[in-house]
């Protein structure tokens, strides 16, 4: 239980956290499991590195789903044709020039993060059907869906993208902080500039982030749930339209 807390402190809070902060969330993690079971256990080192190595777990869960995706997603090509390769090699280059990938409408520029994939992935990782769902069991960090979560998603939707550079799918690196952390970080960024943006465009970022809770918890077979943020609001959740064409230069971000 303490692993699984721990990897959703990962999922939700901060995706590549320096070795301090790991070690103070296993702390954390373990002291809230011995609560739960109105035990005290020592944590020792050995536990709290075993604790703390779920991170790298949970990122490689998200990562390889991101790598079955993209090729029905996005539309790559199977095979070594060169019109194959040409065509893998254009697109990829397509999706990754100011992370296009992120929206809705990859050729319009439109639908800041919130192309189908993010939802797909949040739905299998978190909400999957008749099952323990960590977005269940730890609701409340997942209602709505964190921003830290968005931006993991789309910096494994980003590495599975860059396995098609070459126009063939060619097995990346691992999916470590070294390689990665700045992406995640970039996406962070984005997010913020989109909830800055307006006041406007703020209540769509939350109507998305509620929108996607929602949806999960009826995937996982939770759909009863209080009125949600979206319905709260008076505000369309595409009000933002107006304006993605003008963040979609990440420049100033």
């Amino acid at each position: 239980m303490a692993m699984t807390e721990l990897q959703v402190h990962i999922c939700t809070k901060n995706a590549f956290p320096d070795m301090d902060e790991c070690e103070e969330w296993a702390k954390e993690c373990w002291k809230n499991a011995c609560d739960r079971k109105g035990e005290v256990h020592p944590l020792t080192l050995h536990l709290t590195t075993l604790i703390a190595a779920r991170g790298s777990t949970i990122r490689g869960q998200v990562k390889d789903k991101a790598v079955t995706k993209v090729v029905s997603h996005y539309n790559f090509k199977h095979g070594q044709q060169p019109r194959q390769i040409e065509y893998n090699k254009t697109l990829a280059a397509q999706l990754l020039e100011d992370d296009g990938y992120v929206y809705e409408d990859v050729e319009a520029s439109t639908g800041i993060y919130q192309h189908q994939i993010l939802e797909d992935i949040v739905l299998e990782q978190w909400f999957p059907k008749k099952k323990k769902a960590d977005g269940i069991i730890y609701g409340a960090s997942f209602n709505p869906i964190p921003e830290s979560t968005i931006a993991l998603v789309f910096t494994a939707v980003y590495y599975a993208v860059h396995q098609w550079t070459s126009g063939i799918h060619i097995k990346g690196s691992n999916f470590t902080e070294v390689g990665y952390a700045e992406v995640y970080r970039r996406h962070l960024r984005s997010l913020e500039a989109w909830r800055t943006y307006s006041e406007r465009s703020g209540q769509a970022l939350a109507c998305h982030q509620q929108r996607m809770h929602d949806h999960g918890r009826a995937h996982a077979g939770f759909p009863n749930i209080p009125q949600t943020l979206e319905s709260r609001l008076s505000m369309p959740p595409n009000s933002l339209a107006p304006h993605r064409h003008s963040m979609r230069t990440r420049s100033w971000i």
